[in-house]
């Protein structure tokens, strides 16, 4: 598989995801007022939250760069076993499925 074939293979295994999950055109900023308006959080609860993610998320980081590196290796394995002929097919599904999510 040359790169650009597992780099579509790789966008449309994230895509897959970040629709499964119903993502909204809103912005991160927004989605955090909602919830924080919805939570009826206070200064001092807020500023609690921010410290834990942030003392969290070097950690997530890692963990995020460790499992695209999986994926990664996980596609070129698997693409390993398909015949060039299925490479194509496999081409076409993706970009049909990138179509379609326009």
């Amino acid at each position: 598989m040359n790169l650009s074939l597992k780099n579509i293979a790789i966008i449309a295994l994230f895509a897959t995801s970040i629709t499964a999950f119903g993502q909204t055109n809103q912005t991160k900023e927004q989605k955090y007022e909602r919830f924080k308006k919805e939570m009826d959080l206070t200064d001092a609860q807020v500023l609690k939250i921010k410290a834990i993610k942030d003392k969290y998320n070097p950690e997530k980081a890692e963990l995020k760069r460790k499992l695209d590196e999986l994926r990664k290796r996980e596609l070129e394995e698997i693409d390993d076993i398909y015949t060039p002929e299925q490479k194509v097919k496999l081409k076409a599904i993706i970009e049909k499925h990138k179509a379609q999510k326009k």
